[in-house]
């Protein structure tokens, strides 16, 4: 302890640290101090201490709910690790009490990381694929494909032992542990066309694959034109195709925004609101509050066409902001994808945070089985 001291008096000459105990409570040492002092102290020869410097979590912004708000999440992690409080989901390896006097080297602590329950159990690892349109008679595009290409792709799936999950089940692994198969892939459409029921559902419900419809809410039921304009649009399925394919079982319908996707070149107002940025010019409060009147307008609009209460949103164009999500899980929501077909998806039991952000490949014309297949093991279990 006299080496402690000696560090600490030449840290702060006029405190005294032989009868001060609430050394951070107090602000007598602030995070630069704590620096300095494990800099020039091998902790273990002195006392023992919790080692959070190796750890099979990341920085990555899914694990701290955003950016903004990452020293917080963390520091709740850590204090939950401490505190042995068995109700939030942490990794084995997350944090080693270390003694005075044993061996803190980190090779050993990686070791430990390695060897967690959590590595093998506590996570997965879940590709999702985005379409949006299917038309037999258009040729393929970025957004539309032909339904044969689409049934090709589903059977591909079976005969190659995918399993295609819902949200629910994704959420219930996250919150509670509930097993899911060994190679889970998601289905998801964008935008709510007609085409999904026509198509799609036929096809998903022959092979009783789960699939997920983000809807535009004030686009449900339009089947001719563009909100109240006289511009026509690609149909989007209504109640009649709601009430079936929920009743499936199979299908779940989620929020694409009720109106934070619009068509520049058929709106009024200018801008027009394309995804979820920002609005140049608009203000912190005033996105927030677009976010949540947004939220709130589709939550009834879903309530009026009897569908669930959405707690699962897909970017439009995959844009958002880190406090989209914090406005979002506000609103309830629990899942927010993006479009972002480079990120691997590995979701964390006890960690909803690893529910945010998740990435989609959308299928373009041209790719072959051979390909999707890469896509979908690269990013397996």
């Amino acid at each position: 302890m006299n080496e402690l001291y000696q560090v600490l008096d030449g840290l702060h000459l006029n405190v005294d640290f032989h009868n001060e105990k609430r050394l951070i409570d107090d602000g007598l040492l602030e995070s630069l101090d704590i620096v300095m002092l494990v800099d020039e102290l091998a902790l273990s020869d002195v006392t023992d201490y919790w080692n959070f410097s190796i750890t099979p979590l990341t920085y990555d912004e899914r694990f701290f709910y955003d950016v903004t708000h990452t020293r917080n999440a963390a520091a709740n992690l850590v204090l939950a690790r401490i505190a042995g409080d068995e109700s939030v989901g942490l990794p084995d390896a997350f944090g080693a009490y270390c003694r005075q006097g044993e061996s803190t080297d980190a090779a050993q602590l990686k070791k430990a990381a390695g060897e967690s329950a959590y590595l093998q159990n506590g996570s997965a690892t879940v590709p999702i694929l985005l379409y949006h349109h299917l038309d037999p008679d258009q040729p393929e595009n970025e957004t539309t494909l032909h339904p044969d290409t689409f049934e090709r792709q589903m059977r591909l799936l079976k005969e190659q032992g995918y399993t295609p999950i819902s949200f629910d089940e994704l959420i219930a692994f996250v919150e509670q542990g509930t097993p899911l198969p060994e190679k889970p892939v998601m289905i998801t459409f964008d935008d709510g066309y007609t085409s999904n029921a026509v198509y799609a559902y036929p096809v998903l419900r022959e092979l009783g694959f789960h699939a997920s419809i983000f809807a535009i809410g004030c686009s449900i039921g339009h089947d001719r034109y563009y909100k109240d304009t006289q511009y026509s649009l690609t149909p989007h399925f209504g109640q009649d195709e709601i009430t079936e394919m929920l009743r499936s079982g199979l299908i779940s319908i989620g929020s694409h925004t009720y109106d934070m996707h619009q068509w520049p070149p058929y709106e009024t107002v200018k801008p027009a609101r394309e995804n979820m940025l920002p609005l140049p010019g608009e203000s912190e409060t005033e996105y927030i509050d677009a976010v949540r009147n947004d939220a709130a307008r589709e939550a009834e609009t879903f309530a009026a066409f009897g569908i669930p209460a959405p707690d699962v949103l897909a970017f439009p164009e995959g844009a958002h902001t880190t406090l989209t999500d914090v406005v979002l899980r506000e609103c309830g929501y629990k899942v927010t994808l993006t479009t972002d077909e480079s990120r691997v998806n590995t979701v964390v039991v006890g960690l909803p945070q690893t529910l945010i952000d998740l990435g989609r490949m959308t299928v373009l014309p041209g790719m072959t089985d051979e390909q999707l297949l890469q896509y979908l093991n690269e990013r397996a279990n």
